[in-house]
């Protein structure tokens, strides 16, 4: 009675239970058992398979064989209640698309009969779909994943490896040492001290090409464990900043020269804020110029400097979005000591750290206004005599066409200031005199003589 209790609640477990796909079969491949959950992961229904050979329902056609000589392998083997190790397949659907499964086997012997032979079968297909996943990902990644056993054996490591060495496949690198490719000995003591240390380091090293060229490398590695707390190797991912250093290598080099630029330059340079219009930056021509330490002017703003508000404010509020400005030939700025003066403005706006700036760069034109003072008083002064003078004074251009006469000379002549304009001193020169006015004429553009008299 308890024998027979027992089989019948051993059936409703077997037939019930769920995610094991559990089939009976002799070791012919005859299915006599083939449990519910089996039906669901193969498709057919208990009535469909049993006393049928398994291999010619559920298994490919490629694998038949293999199966049938693995059964009989089995039935040779006298021991009672053997297991057999799972393995991973990929057995047939009853619509004919692929069912993967781990399966592995436990033969029991019966007393006066022949074994029997069950399969527990669990689809993976999830299991295979993560793994595919994470396959495509280390197959398109362009960092390098890498894991190496606990004597530092490199087990695996990504496709991307293979350019990242230089190595015609990225196998070529599996049973090598990682220790062997650093490029500086010194270097891989104190990263794998860091990482006994931590369990997980993120730095720089470099690693050796296969070339020998050297590699900079940013490595994250960790310590990776099994599922009972044992240390299994390291895992990690590099990336190779080669060419990142030398950009910033570059930049560095260009800042440099460009504080070199900045500081020796004989113009005053200010950056400012082009929202708050704070002085963040000037060189030294500026704190000369305006006459305030360092310190005193970066505490300054636009505002400050100006001895003209009312037209600079607006002006820089109005230009600040343009990234370069119409010069500003003439404004007038204040200096420290309260002196006034007329500078010429050019300014740019940039964008640092996706912050706008302004570039200004102010010259002092204290000079050259009276420069253009004095020339026009000159000229003022000259005008006076030409036009006042009781001489007939004319100027011609280098062809001898005049370009402007005085009242005296066109009394001398008979000719008006517009007539002769439109003349040359050919046209009113006496025929006698002519050749040698012309001569005279050339001799003093040869600068063969000073001046002439006809």
């Amino acid at each position: 009675m308890i024998k027979k209790d027992f089989e019948k609640i051993f059936g409703q477990l077997f037939d019930n239970i769920p995610l094991v796909s559990i089939m009976g079969c002799e070791f012919d491949g005859t299915v006599f058992y083939w449990n519910k959950t089996a039906e669901n992961l193969f498709g057919y229904k208990q009535d469909e398979i049993v006393g049928k050979n398994f291999a010619d329902v559920i298994v490919p056609e490629k694998l038949r064989n293999k199966f049938i000589n693995c059964l009989r392998e089995s039935a040779l083997i006298k021991q009672t209640d053997q297991y057999s190790p799972p393995i991973e397949v990929e057995l047939r659907h009853k619509k004919g698309n692929k069912v993967p499964i781990s399966c592995y086997q436990i033969k029991v012997l019966r007393e006066g009969n022949d074994p029997l032979l069950f399969c527990l079968s669990i689809d993976v297909s999830e299991k295979r779909n993560k793994e595919s996943k994470y396959r495509r990902i280390l197959e398109n990644m362009m960092d390098v994943y890498f894991f190496t056993d606990n004597d530092g054996i490199i087990q695996f490591v990504s496709d991307s490896a293979a350019k990242f060495y230089g190595v015609n496949d990225a196998s070529d690198l599996v049973g090598k040492k990682a220790l062997d490719m650093y490029f500086y000995p010194e270097e891989r003591e104190i990263f794998y001290h860091s990482l006994k240390s931590s369990g997980r380091v993120t730095d720089e090293v470099t690693l050796r090409s296969q070339d020998g060229k050297p590699i900079i490398t940013e490595m994250t590695t960790q310590y990776v464990y099994d599922e009972e707390g044992n240390q299994i190797g390291v895992d990690g991912v590099l990336r190779d900043v080669t060419k990142r250093h030398k950009t910033e290598l570059a930049l560095r080099e260009s800042e440099v020269m460009f504080r070199r630029l900045f500081e020796n330059e004989l113009d005053s340079i200010t950056i400012l804020d082009a929202q708050t219009l704070d002085f963040e930056d000037a060189n030294q021509a500026t704190l000369d110029l305006y006459g305030y330490a360092r310190e005193e002017y970066l505490s300054l703003n636009a505002r400050d400097v100006t001895a003209e508000p009312e037209k600079t404010i607006p002006s820089i509020m109005k230009n600040r979005d343009k990234k370069r400005w119409d010069r500003i030939p003439l404004r007038y700025h204040r200096k420290k000591d309260g002196t006034i003066f007329p500078v010429e403005i050019s300014n740019g706006v940039v964008e640092i750290n996706n912050v706008k700036k302004i570039i200004g760069v102010v010259r002092d034109i204290t000079k050259v206004k009276k420069s253009e003072e004095a020339l026009k008083r000159s000229e003022e002064r000259f005008r006076s005599i030409f036009e006042n003078a009781s001489t007939g004074i004319n100027i011609t251009d280098l062809s001898g066409n005049y370009l402007d006469v005085n009242e005296s000379f066109c009394n001398m002549v008979g000719y008006t200031k517009e007539e002769l304009v439109e003349k040359n001193f050919r046209d009113i020169t006496f025929q006698d005199d002519l050749k040698k006015d012309i001569e005279l004429f050339d001799d003093l553009l040869d600068n063969k003589i000073k001046n002439y008299q006809l």
